[in-house]
């Protein structure tokens, strides 16, 4: 499988995404990762990052250990329909080192799913270009914070 690399996509490096002040680890299995229709799943770490901007945005980061190091869906959180819904608004490339981050605007939701076990977040997230994101994570053994 060939490596995604910065600026394949068309992102902006320019654009500014606000860096999580705040952050919860939680550990468990990715289930699945692609964007740009490729594959990364095998590339997925074992954990998400849920932050907190100063700005009041919500991000989920799926570690990835190859190529960068991670992908952020990132908005704005919703309650309701039982469970939180985060309404997205930009995806995230984050460089090793965070010097050289691809940012891309586009639309999409990352929502959390209680009733089953592993508690589980899926992101859908579609960019301006069209360019697709999708993500899945299964939080084994730990609820993630009703508030993150």
């Amino acid at each position: 499988m060939a490596a995604l690399t910065f600026g394949v996509l068309g992102g902006s490096a320019a654009a500014q995404d606000p860096a999580p002040v705040s952050a919860t680890a939680v550990r468990g299995e990715c289930i699945s990762l692609a964007i740009a229709g490729q594959d990364i799943t095998a590339d997925c770490g074992d954990g998400v990052l849920l932050g907190h901007d100063a700005t009041g945005g919500r991000s989920v980061g799926f570690t990835v250990t190859k190529g960068f190091g991670a992908i952020r869906f990132s908005g704005h959180e919703e309650t309701g329909d039982g469970g939180q819904l985060l309404r997205l608004d930009r995806l995230t490339l984050v460089s090793p080192g965070g010097d050289n981050d691809t940012v891309l605007d586009g639309t999409g939701e990352c929502r959390w799913s209680y009733s089953i076990n592993p508690a589980r977040v899926t992101c859908q997230f579609t960019s301006e270009d069209g360019t697709p994101a999708t993500g899945a994570f299964g939080a084994y053994g730990v609820l993630p914070p009703d508030h993150y």
